[in-house]
């Protein structure tokens, strides 16, 4: 299978991620932990991101939660994790405000942010999370914690707890429910022009 890293462009980079684009995709590369410094060690970055992986395809599979469509995953050429997923046209819906979406003749200004526009995209998202999101997430239950057994703690908690093997605890009732662990604003991303939501990410 081709690298798809190979020929794509640096979107933005952080001291765990590298996001790239090509033409029809949305690139993420774990930066290895011999290529990080010591105030940015992320134990599990591979790993979370290959749990991405897997959380979109279930996601897909087992709701109607719209999600980016998996394309590829695996290692580069130069060994680093990465997930390749279909683009999609939108934009975050924290940067919604940036300008006026609406057509000529229904504009709310003259240019600039547009705070109305900020407003109606929040409360499509939040409609959105409220009767779509939560609860098909929260019909998805388990006996076990973490995703298909594997536990990845959030990156706050592995600042102060460096363990690379976490045990997944069970119990009897199904009370186990799947959670998104960034459920805001910035991650669903919305129509350009209807300020509709168009997809949840990350």
């Amino acid at each position: 299978m081709a690298d798809p890293t190979a020929k794509a462009t640096v979107w933005s980079e952080t001291p765990t991620r590298r996001y790239l684009t090509t033409p029809a995709s949305f690139i993420k590369v774990a930066i290895p932990p011999s290529n990080m410094d010591e105030w940015n060690k992320a134990p599990l970055n591979e790993a979370r991101l290959l749990n991405e992986r897997a959380a979109l395809d279930f996601i897909s599979t087992h709701t109607t939660i719209p999600v980016p469509k998996v394309l590829s995953s695996g290692r580069n050429k130069d060994g680093q994790v990465y997930l390749e997923t279909e683009w999609i046209d939108g934009t975050s819906c924290d940067n919604a405000e940036n300008q006026c979406r609406m057509p000529a003749g229904q504009k709310h200004n003259d240019g600039g942010i547009c705070y109305t526009c900020g407003e109606i995209a929040m409360s499509n998202v939040a409609r959105f999370i409220e009767n779509q999101v939560l609860p098909q997430l929260n019909s998805l239950r388990s006996t076990t914690a973490g995703f298909q057994g594997n536990i990845i703690p959030p990156p706050l908690v592995l600042e102060d707890d460096k363990r690379l093997e976490w045990v997944s605890k069970g119990t009897e009732k199904r009370d186990r429910v799947f959670c998104h662990g960034d459920l805001i604003y910035h991650n669903v991303l919305v129509h350009r022009k209807t300020l509709q939501p168009v997809a949840l990410i990350d």
